[in-house]
């Protein structure tokens, strides 16, 4: 039996077939689900339906957000990139519970700060159902994550991008990765994770990418790959645009000037700050606070921006 799986397994056609296989006792192997003899009926129709293709037609992304413009957003740019997708909406989790019991998608794209049911939440449900315990979720937050965040993260088929920080030339990327390998486990290293939560929560002092690769024991070079690999982008790259899109909030939403705003999120020189802001942004900093308080949350931080 274990060479016939071998060998399919060496098939291009017949690589990413899901198997069920029937053992002594239980384990996972890869691709391979193996169930304890003897197995009710039930638990095996749950595994099928499962692991099995969903309903035909055109495949389904599910989308899980509060926020409209969030929502608009990622439809946009499925619908620019994968115009063969069919976009699901759900505001909230209650309402994805619901659109959940009559189609499984493909992939779901999942906020974590909701009222009422919360992404945590969400995911912990859909983990426990056996239609969609292998379905891909992006969680796409703009929480800044603790190490308690990252425990309740830690399933399968998960992966973390923080919001407003990719381009969308990026997020095509990154969908295009977890779509070609729908059944590839961890989509995120609990080691980025890790990684992830320490430069959320030490954005404001003057860390470097040696500290960063230190938090989780790896050798920097080795970090940056890896990091590079499954972020798409590098530790340095990633830790700039997080501070600018905190600083974006800061100019919208408080008094503080230049030099303290860019203290703030880490750098030691305002001058600097202003011209790495002014790179990414497309405009100086000042110029994007006057335009903002005169359309509060119209521009947002995007790297560049999808045109209309």
């Amino acid at each position: 039996d274990w060479m016939l799986y071998q060998w399919l397994h060496t098939q291009v056609d017949m690589g990413d077939l899901p198997f069920l296989l029937f053992h002594h006792s239980p384990t996972e192997t890869g691709l391979v689900q193996v169930l304890t003899k003897p197995t009710r009926s039930e638990t095996l129709l749950e595994w099928i339906t499962a692991l099995a293709p969903s309903q035909p037609g055109r495949r389904a992304f599910l989308i899980v957000d509060d926020d409209a413009q969030a929502r608009m957003t990622y439809r946009r740019l499925i619908e620019t990139y994968f115009p063969q997708t069919a976009v699901l909406e759900a505001s909230s989790g209650e309402e994805a519970i619901q659109c959940l019991q009559s189609q499984t998608p493909a992939l779901i794209l999942l906020d974590l700060l909701m009222p009422g049911m919360s992404g945590f939440e969400l995911l912990e449900r859909l983990r426990r159902q056996p239609h969609t315990r292998t379905v891909p979720v992006i969680v796409i937050s703009g929480k800044l994550l603790t190490h308690a965040d990252i425990q309740r993260l830690n399933y399968p088929y998960v992966s973390f991008q923080s919001k407003e920080i990719l381009t969308p030339e990026e997020w095509k990327e990154v969908l295009q990765e977890i779509l070609g390998h729908p059944h590839n486990g961890e989509n995120s290293s609990p080691l980025i994770r890790q990684a992830l939560a320490f430069i959320h929560q030490n954005y404001m002092l003057p860390i470097s990418r040696k500290d960063i690769a230190r938090s989780v024991n790896l050798s920097e070079n080795y970090f940056t790959s890896l990091f590079r690999e499954e972020m798409h982008l590098t530790p340095w790259e990633y830790l700039t645009r997080l501070r600018i899109r905190i600083a974006c909030r800061l100019l919208q939403e408080t008094s503080l000037n230049i030099k303290a705003i860019a203290l703030q999120v880490g750098f030691s020189d305002p001058g600097y700050f202003t011209r790495v802001f002014t790179r990414l942004m497309g405009d100086t900093p000042q110029n994007y606070r006057r335009d903002a308080s005169r359309q509060p949350f119209a521009r947002t931080v995007n790297f560049p921006k999808l045109s209309t």
